[in-house]
């Protein structure tokens, strides 16, 4: 067979395998490699091969070959599972929540896994913010570093969540003045809603959580005991706003006290 024969005949066999199998026929461009690059933390290869027209095998391999490492593990990202471990937790429902409801930046890959990204950075400051503490157990933390940042934080805030049960055991009031604080802004409360992450229509159960510094600090008024705390100050305004002909709701709103109490501090003084 002549060289001019050899030549035709692998021609013949390229053009025959470019016209069955397109994709797998064209050679790599640079702008497709940077793309592979900087999508290997967002999407699956099958996602990549269809933006980019090549198969996933074809993707798979131009990956291994290039040396970049997996989707799921892509430096700077973990993925729910992964989190999971370092939080102590059982389940990674609840971390996959956060990501959904934008709490922790991430995303959920295609494909029949649904595996779920957290992006490394955006977890740890999630996880390192007081404010987000009543989303987990912080005392169950395994990951060493994470573990040491968490008791040096909650060393340097010096305060505590409570639960509206464990609130109402200081102060002695019920679930309904509690509310009734949190609702006047009186008391800083984060609302926890489907905690272990579960997705239902209507929520599963709810708590909310106040800090013990404000429940400690602020002055409570439990019943019967309001008649004997009002000031000189407060029972000037009440005088003389009534001359001016406010009614006793609005002196109440006015002073974020019932208006029955403000009735009893008027009968008290015989107006």
């Amino acid at each position: 067979m002549t060289d001019e024969m050899e030549t035709l005949i692998e021609h013949l066999i390229f053009t025959a395998d470019t016209i069955n199998n397109p994709r797998r026929s064209r050679d790599w461009n640079e702008g497709e490699i940077q793309f592979l690059r900087e999508s290997m933390g967002y999407l699956t290869e099958a996602e990549i091969a269809a933006i980019l027209g090549r198969s996933t095998d074809g993707v798979h391999l131009k990956r291994e070959r290039l040396g970049i490492p997996a989707t799921s593990k892509t430096p700077g990202w973990l993925t729910a599972e992964q989190a999971k471990m370092k939080l102590g937790m059982k389940d990674s429902r609840p971390i996959r929540s956060w990501v959904k409801r934008g709490f922790v930046k991430g995303h959920i890959l295609g494909g029949p896994r649904q595996i779920c990204m957290v992006h490394e950075i955006s977890f740890r400051r999630f996880i390192i913010n007081p404010m987000n503490w009543p989303w987990f157990e912080r005392e169950r933390a395994r990951d060493p570093h994470l573990r040491k940042l968490l008791e040096r934080q909650a060393r340097r805030w010096g305060d505590e969540w409570l639960t509206s049960k464990q609130a109402i055991e200081i102060c002695g009031l019920d679930v309904r003045q509690i509310n009734s604080y949190m609702r006047l802004g009186r008391l800083t409360a984060v609302h926890v809603v489907n905690k272990d992450g579960r997705e239902n229509e209507q929520p599963r159960w709810a708590f909310f959580f106040v800090l013990r510094s404000e429940i400690e600090a602020m002055k409570i008024y439990k019943r019967g005991e309001a008649l004997s705390t009002s000031t000189p100050a407060a029972l000037a305004w009440i005088r003389k706003v009534l001359d001016m002909g406010w009614s006793l709701s609005a002196i109440g709103r006015s002073m974020k006290r019932d208006p029955q109490t403000v009735a009893n501090w008027c009968k008290k003084q015989g107006w």
